[in-house]
């Protein structure tokens, strides 16, 4: 039998068990756990995908190819305990699975390969399975995708991304899929046709989309600026090292070598990453055929995740679907349901987004469509708690606190004195109270502002209360939304509180 996926078949293994709750019931450890995954497999997350010309043809999906990744990866992930005790170190093993059959936007036969941005590289996706499990001192925490999100649209713009036609994904799921060195960026690090030099360096733009994070240093050898003193064009070359050369094996085939260490940022975090890698190409060198990838990466904590140290390995293979020993028979209903699925996208029907997630407390107290940027930092069974960092800097925290079911509205006029209770010597005072006009909506929405400091810092508090207008058994369910915003960012903060808000059910039904 063809094993050309080698060690790719193993799966992991998902029984049913409870969700790990999150910080506010085991300290430290859970907050690391609950973010050490998606740190270890990838960061960069979501951005958005630009629309298709309304006068351009449908562009078709190309040959269908059934890819397999494996990442295998181990460490030690720290935080600041908040006190004069240091910080907290875990360590932790890492691994995930992904089998998925992917179709890609055929090219438009005009256009010149160099003038193709990244994220014009799109199709779908339908995965067979994606499966993670992480294990800290012991306790392993799973994820895996649901039928409901198993056929989803990928788009590089640059960072790989991915969304469901018609669902949204969560973060759990947003991260299991997002690996470093995805197979749709692999083959934008050979060289172009007519390159005449044995080495080069892929952009620096690629290099930071391959490993996921914001930022990649120049470098180290290349000057700062030029001699007019303009910065070099990150376009033109990024920290790796690439070359192509002869593959150990007698075919005659060539393998591509990438290695290098790169300087970078994650949310204003800086990290340092080694990179070693070695893929085996096709016939005419100009396709990734498989290989792996090992990182040594390093990584600092910052506002929404813990730091880690950590090495990591990340396999991939992939062979045409049709005629191959390799590729397992597909059921004809896959590759109809990702021509629909495309379709939809590009007649504009698709009702999900790369830009937004949801949340749904475990308890089913209430639910929340969010954007991407915001990352959760707590939850437990006092609430949710939120971060929104832009650009390395945070904007905002976010506290959504289910209550205990009203039996009428409450007046603005007791929302308003429970908040001065609440914030006693850090209001300074209140700026704003209203009932936000909403006829239409099953919400009824209060909102409050008010303007203090705490340490020093100058803030401004954004409170919300929202109700459920359909009262059951003479009760109403209710949420409360506090929002902290620094207000030299609030102009920078704009509306979000408010989208924030819009995403929000505080009604999602009885616990199963």
């Amino acid at each position: 039998m063809d094993t050309w996926y080698g060690g790719l078949e193993k799966p992991i293994s998902l029984p049913m068990e409870p969700a790990i709750r999150g910080p506010g019931t085991a300290g430290p450890t859970d907050s690391l756990r609950r973010a050490a995954l998606g740190l270890v497999l990838a960061c960069g997350l979501v951005t958005s995908l630009p629309a298709a010309d309304g006068n351009d043809p449908p562009a078709p999906l190309g040959p269908r190819e059934r890819v397999r990744v494996k990442m295998d990866a181990r460490g030690e992930l720290f935080a600041p305990t908040g006190d004069d005790s240091g910080e907290v170190r875990r360590a932790f093993t890492a691994a995930a699975r992904l089998d998925f059959l992917e179709g890609l936007a055929a090219a438009s036969p005009d256009a010149a390969a160099e003038a193709a941005p990244p994220h014009d590289a799109r199709g779908v996706r339908h995965f067979f399975s994606a499966a993670s499990e992480l294990t800290i001192d012991g306790v392993g925490t799973r994820r895996s995708l649901d039928p409901a999100t198993s056929t989803l649209i990928v788009a590089s713009s640059p960072t790989v991304t991915h969304f469901a036609p018609d669902a949204l994904l969560t973060r759990e799921q947003a991260e299991l899929l997002a690996i470093a060195f995805d197979p749709l960026l692999l083959d934008r690090l050979l060289p172009p046709t007519d390159a005449g030099s044995a080495e080069w360096r892929p952009s620096a733009e690629l290099v930071a989309a391959l490993l996921a994070i914001d930022t990649v240093g120049r470098p180290v050898d290349e000057p700062p600026a030029d001699s007019a003193g303009a910065p070099p064009d990150s376009s033109k070359g990024g920290p790796l090292l690439a070359r192509v050369e002869p593959a150990a094996e007698p075919d005659g085939g060539k393998k591509l070598i990438v290695s290098g260490t790169v300087h970078g940022a994650v949310d204003g975090v800086p990290t340092t990453i080694r990179v070693d890698g070695s893929y085996e190409l096709d016939a005419d060198g100009r396709r990734v055929k498989s290989g792996v990838v090992r990182l040594r990466e390093k990584r600092l904590a910052g506002h929404v995740s813990p730091g880690f140290e950590c090495e990591a390995s990340f396999q991939m293979a992939r062979r045409p679907a049709a005629g191959s020993q390799a590729a397992p028979t597909v059921a004809a209903a896959v590759p109809r349901g990702m021509e629909e699925a495309w379709a939809r996208l590009l007649g504009g029907e698709s009702r999900g987004s790369p830009r937004l997630l949801r949340f749904e407390d475990p308890d089913r107290r209430f639910a929340v469509v969010h954007d991407a940027r915001w990352r959760a930092v707590a939850n437990d069974s006092r609430g949710l708690v939120l971060r929104l960092v832009d650009e390395g800097a945070l904007l905002a925290e976010c506290t959504v606190s289910p209550l205990p079911p009203g039996e009428a509205g409450m007046p603005i006029e007791d929302f308003r004195q429970d908040i001065e209770r609440s914030l006693g010597g850090r209001r300074g005072r209140f700026t704003a109270s209203e009932e936000l006009p909403a006829a239409k909506s099953p919400m009824r929405v209060l909102r409050v502002v008010s303007e203090g400091a705490t340490d020093g810092t100058p803030l401004e508090w954004r409170h919300y209360l929202v109700e459920d207008r359909l009262v059951e058994d003479g009760r109403r369910s209710r949420t409360t939304v506090t929002f902290a915003v620094e207000r030299r960012f609030a102009d920078r903060f704009g509306r979000a509180d408010a989208d924030f808000v819009a995403g929000l059910n505080p009604k999602t039904g009885p616990a199963p």
